[in-house]
């Protein structure tokens, strides 16, 4: 089996969990983001009920919340759906809002449907929504289509500084005069969301669980305290930062690899890539780590009732600031049978046995880490840089497999 990441076909074979940042479609959602108006507009709401709502920005003319059942355009209102009324032919400002106190270099989006019905006299251009004070306005213009859903969806920003943002759905502006002598304006799920780079990766909001997918095992994604950029970055502060997937088994004593891209800002402390614990916390069902500039991977054996680690036998091959592709994968022969790899090729390791003994346990109920090393061995420390991808397979792959997954990474991520 193979899965299209948008660049290549890669082995997963054997998967039980992948993530890839650069695949928008089935896996990165992008940064969780907060739908300003979501907080607006929900009191009293029900099947057929019309709902006068208040905005902490209001200017004249009501505002109405619609409830679900409604037909108007052709369409029926669902039960998710926020829909708000403006009845046109009111004089005065015309703007509903609100305003947020928001950090310098933020951008702003306002994407939601339309529908423009019934209205005479209907001009072929005006203010629709607007951004106002932390950064120059930005408009989207009505047209003269009517009795349509139409989508209308604008970034203003960066802001030049800490201060106030007032976002607006604002039908008709101030100028005294009317939008239309008639009729009404719907507006359908209003959204406004404040990010630190241009235009969302995905229209619609997202939580922590939501902005990272598993795209083979279906496993729950938790990004904790993760920083974003553009380009679907995400990076890992060295600190508190780490990706949690909800509990899967791999039996340790059989076979296992572990497979990630990484872009280390630093090489002078060890830091964890991936890990999952036993279930008394004493070391790890099995984990891939950097020890310095070099690859670790070490396992819990049922059968030992030890720790059994192998790391590289090189020194300095990985340095910071530069992307890696690293493995370490295991067979069911034991810990003879361990192999790291960086960049597709084997590298010499040395086995150590630790004498901490742990519970004989095959399957644990701890979740994955990423970039984290939670409960465990405290030599090893938080990851401080970039994991793009992970990967976790439910067997050992070959040396050819890992060579084709490298090649794939290599031209995609430019690794030298």
């Amino acid at each position: 089996m193979a899965v299209e990441t948008g660049y290549s076909k890669i082995v997963t074979s054997g998967s039980v969990f992948l993530y890839d940042t650069g695949d928008t479609v089935n896996s990165y959602k992008g940064q969780p983001i907060t739908n300003q108006f979501g907080v607006l507009g929900t009191s009293g709401y029900g099947s057929g009920a019309n709902n006068n709502v208040t905005f902490p920005v209001n200017g004249t003319g009501t505002f109405v919340r619609l409830g679900y059942g409604q037909t108007f355009g052709g369409y029926t209102i669902q039960p998710d759906d926020v829909v708000y009324r403006y009845d046109l032919g009111a004089n005065g400002c015309h703007y509903h809002g609100f305003d947020t106190a928001i950090p310098a270099g933020t951008f702003a989006t306002f994407t939601f449907d339309y529908l423009v019905a019934n209205a005479t006299n209907y001009p072929s251009d005006g203010l629709l929504a607007n951004f106002e004070q932390a950064f120059g306005g930005s408009s989207s213009v009505l047209n003269s289509l009517q009795n349509v859903w139409q989508k209308v969806s604008f970034t203003g920003g960066p802001s030049g500084g800490a201060g106030t943002l007032r976002s607006l759905l604002y039908p008709g502006g101030c100028s005294g005069g009317r939008l239309a002598d008639s009729g009404y304006i719907l507006f359908r799920n209003p959204q406004v969301t404040y990010t630190n780079y241009a235009v969302p990766f995905v229209q619609g909001t997202r939580s922590t669980t939501q902005a990272m997918i598993d795209i083979v095992g279906g496993n729950t994604v938790n990004l904790v305290n993760m920083s974003y950029g553009a380009n679907n970055a995400i990076s890992f502060d060295g600190t508190d930062d780490y990706t949690e997937v909800s509990s899967f088994n791999v039996d340790q004593n059989n076979e296992f690899t572990l497979e990630a891209v990484i872009y280390p800002n630093t090489v002078s402390t060890n830091q964890s890539i991936i890990k999952k614990n036993t279930s008394n916390d004493n070391w790890p069902i099995f984990s891939m780590a950097l020890v310095g500039s070099n690859l670790n991977g070490y396992y819990s054996s049922p059968i030992y009732g030890q720790c059994l680690e192998g790391a590289d036998g090189t020194s300095g091959i990985i340095t910071a600031n530069k992307f890696y592709y690293v493995a370490y994968s295991k067979g069911a022969g034991g810990y003879t049978t361990m192999k790291l790899y960086i960049n597709g090729v084997s590298v010499p390791y040395t086995n150590f046995l630790y004498g901490s003994h742990i519970n004989a346990i095959a399957t644990s109920t701890k979740p994955i880490h990423i970039g984290r090393n939670l409960d465990g061995p405290n030599w090893i420390q938080p990851f401080n840089g970039r994991i793009p991808i992970a990967k976790v397979y439910n067997r050992q792959l070959t040396d050819s497999e890992i060579l084709s997954n490298f090649n794939h990474y290599k031209t995609r991520f430019n690794i030298t």
